[in-house]
């Protein structure tokens, strides 16, 4: 891939994020009801974000090399996230991708278990989400998780082998020769948008 395209494609993602328009988390803490609420706008506002940067990277540069920038971009906007809104921002599977970044916590594969129950108990998507305070040994925090579920766009790389082309298969294999983020179907559960705030009751109202 020519350095000089990837670079501006990369510039000009990150642009896209700076100016998102994402609503930040204040630096005072928060009830649960309305950290959830900042969370939902958080999540939404990423997920659109995210969704348009793979479409970005898979039309100015092909499947392959899109596969490999997002090995970079991704754990990017993770960052550039949550140094914005003041948490801990993930996109979290229990068969990742990127099993450094993607790997779920205990909380979060517990989540991810509830979720997939609910959606075969006929919960739509749309109206599922976790929402908990809960104690870790050095701190306790708000946890929040909001499914992604599997797109025709998501299957061209996280599809069964009718789904992915030869030039995804390929890349994938190079860039990630541990992947487990394949064989999905339209509508399947990929994982979740996790987000993590600490909780200070000093500052509750």
């Amino acid at each position: 891939m020519n350095h000089a395209k990837r670079k501006n494609l990369m510039t000009s993602l990150s642009l896209l994020l700076l100016f998102s328009g994402s609503i930040p988390l204040q630096a005072q803490e928060l009830k649960l009801d309305e950290f959830a609420r900042q969370s939902r706008r958080i999540t939404a506002n990423f997920t659109a974000i995210i969704i348009r940067r793979c479409e970005l990277e898979v039309e100015s540069i092909g499947l392959f090399a899109a596969t490999e920038v997002c090995k970079i971009t991704a754990p990017q906007a993770y960052y550039e996230y949550s140094i914005k809104n003041n948490i801990i921002l993930k996109l979290v599977s229990l068969n990742p991708r990127n099993v450094v970044t993607g790997h779920a916590d205990a909380w979060e594969q517990a989540g991810l278990q509830k979720i997939q129950k609910m959606l075969k108990n006929g919960r739509q998507a749309k109206e599922i989400e976790i929402v908990e305070l809960v104690p870790e040994p050095a701190e306790t925090y708000y946890r929040y998780m909001s499914p992604m579920i599997a797109t025709p766009f998501c299957l061209k790389c996280h599809g069964t082998e009718k789904d992915i082309s030869q030039e995804a298969v390929s890349s994938i294999k190079l860039f990630y020769p541990n992947d487990k983020s394949i064989g999905y179907h339209l509508g399947d559960l990929m994982g979740a948008v996790s987000i993590k705030k600490v909780y200070n009751p000093l500052n509750e109202k």
